[in-house]
């Protein structure tokens, strides 16, 4: 299910007559807004994503169109599902990234299994100058059993703790 949220303010300078029919206004065209979301939204969108973390684990899960057929060719970051997270000063992103260099191998095509073993799974933490991989911390993942959705895990302590020991007020998730 798509979830949406709409904030919605009235202005004091209107009646109340006229802030009733504004808002029945803005409403009516929330609902036609919130439908046509619903109808015209590929199946995928509509699915959840997830974000759980605790001292022991983080688990964050996208969905995933595990039936496409994907083509991947040399240029560069050809694939993503990645969290973002600010801690403190320091920027990280982790999870899934298949790369290819630019005339360094031929273009590639598999199922989703396939697409997975041909990239990589890394932190980076990502600096004002600089983005490098955190090589001794590690991303784990799993693919749920009905094959819609990627789980990109943190289970060691330290990448929790360097990741989010600081709270970070909101997390993106890049696909």
């Amino acid at each position: 299910m798509l979830d949406v949220e709409f904030v919605i303010s009235t202005s004091s300078a209107l009646s109340d007559e006229h802030k009733g029919k504004f808002m029945l206004h803005k409403l009516v065209i929330i609902a036609i807004t919130a439908f046509l979301l619903m109808q015209f939204s590929p199946l995928w969108a509509q699915k959840s994503y997830q974000a759980v973390v605790s001292e022991k684990e983080a688990v964050f899960t996208f969905p995933v169109n595990s039936q496409q057929q994907y083509e991947w060719c040399p240029g560069g970051l050809q694939y993503a599902w990645n969290v973002k997270a600010q801690n403190g000063k320091d920027s990280f992103e982790f999870g899934f990234s298949l790369f290819t260099a630019m005339g360094a191998s031929l273009c590639g095509k598999g199922d989703f299994t396939t697409l997975l073993n041909e990239g990589q799974f890394s932190i980076w933490k990502i600096n004002k100058d600089s983005i490098s991989i955190v090589p001794y911390l590690k991303v784990k993942h799993v693919v749920s059993s009905d094959r819609q959705f990627l789980n990109v895990m943190l289970k060691d302590q330290e990448a929790i703790k360097l990741i989010f020991s600081k709270k970070p007020k909101y997390i993106i998730f890049q696909s």
